[in-house]
């Protein structure tokens, strides 16, 4: 769940529906006029949650949802679900989806998840959370309150999906590549303390392997698909660490290798990174980090402490800076019960930004009895 930095229902002009690659186009309204939004949320049970289900209609295969509300607990009434990680983007919501026969806006980056996940085959799940349209983001009480089920959410659902944006031309080649760094990864790795087993690479030991030369196409690809915004995003944190399985990542309708890309990622960074063809990409550095502290968090387990979590997410983004804080409570100690949150730590989007800080530092002061934060 990225920032939401706008709670308004914009009046908006939209234009040709067509996506690119023959995905269905979704159900726009008229480019003539602007598009209202008349899909009218009513209020959230207690403990609930909205899902949606997606369905294809009629001779261009018009993509229109189903959404109903299902209690979280007890899980026998909830059906399965899957749940979305995605980058908001560009905040307008100027795209138009027919949701249970009213509109209801969405942002151009979902509208292009949307044309994919449609045709995605997701077993037996059929219905999917995705905040956006799930949370009614005018309503700050109800996006707070869900906000502090973030946890329950994502662990509850089948898997998270991950949506990195639009294709890459040429993207399927990075399939070996990682491939042969994964490879690497767990013959370097001792199993039983997780440590290197030997010193990093030189330049001469890293063209001796496998790996496509500096040239190669795939290093390029790899590169741009680091470069993605979703690595750095604060939401994305929990929402990648907190899934069941390993979470499906997809970057158009091509499905990479969650487990492979971590392992690639962590080898080149302890192994070999500054004599890669990557070495002078800011943006995939910053993305293997992010990707570690996801394997860090998911491999150590336990409860994390707010402070670390803090350190730890410190140049993670988000375009609401409440999310820094808020982002992060369901991955700590305090965030495993969203019933017994404390107060400090409770998504509350009518708190000023200032007080919701000083509230935080307060409590980790008090709750650790040390001035160290």
């Amino acid at each position: 769940m990225d920032a939401r930095p706008s709670f308004a229902r914009p009046a908006v002009q939209v234009g040709a529906p067509a996506l690119e690659g023959g995905a269905p186009a979704l159900q726009l309204g008229s480019p003539e006029k602007p598009i209202l939004q008349d899909y009218v949320y009513s209020r959230l049970p207690h403990t609930s949650i909205r899902l949606l289900r997606l369905i294809s209609r009629g001779l261009w295969n018009t993509v229109e949802c189903d959404l109903q509300a299902f209690p979280l607990s007890p899980e026998g009434r909830l059906p399965k679900y899957h749940a979305l990680s995605y980058c908001w983007g560009d905040p307008t919501r100027s795209n138009s989806l027919k949701c249970n026969g009213k509109e209801v806006l969405i942002t151009t980056t979902l509208k292009e998840a949307l044309s994919h996940l449609v045709t995605l085959d997701r077993g037996s799940a059929e219905w999917i959370w995705i905040d956006q349209i799930c949370v009614d983001q005018t309503n700050k009480e109800e996006k707070g309150t869900q906000v502090n089920m973030m946890r329950e959410i994502y662990r509850k659902s089948e898997r998270t999906i991950i949506w990195l944006g639009p294709g890459i031309k040429g993207i399927e080649t990075t399939s070996s590549l990682l491939e042969e760094m994964w490879r690497l990864h767990t013959e370097d790795q001792d199993l039983v303390n997780g440590s290197r087993k030997r010193r990093p690479y030189t330049s001469s030991e890293l063209e001796a392997t496998n790996l496509p030369p500096a040239g190669d196409r795939s290093w390029k690809v790899l590169a741009e698909l680091l470069s993605r915004p979703w690595f750095v995003r604060t939401w994305v944190i929990q929402e990648a660490v907190l899934s069941s399985v390993h979470p499906q990542m997809l970057c158009g309708s091509y499905k990479l290798d969650w487990e492979k890309l971590l392992g690639a990622c962590s080898w080149m960074r302890s192994m070999c990174y500054s004599i890669t063809p990557l070495s002078h990409n800011i943006e995939a550095w910053t993305a293997t980090r992010s990707l570690n502290l996801f394997n860090d968090l998911k491999n150590v387990g336990g409860r994390w402490d707010m402070v670390t979590l803090l350190m730890r997410a410190m140049r993670f983004q988000a375009s609401e800076p409440r999310d820094k804080v808020y982002s992060l409570v369901g991955l700590s100690g305090e965030g495993s019960d969203s019933t017994y949150i404390p107060k400090a730590l409770q998504a509350n989007y009518d708190k000023s930004c200032r007080d919701v800080f000083r509230d935080v530092t307060r409590y980790i002061i008090k709750s650790s009895a040390n001035l160290s934060i």
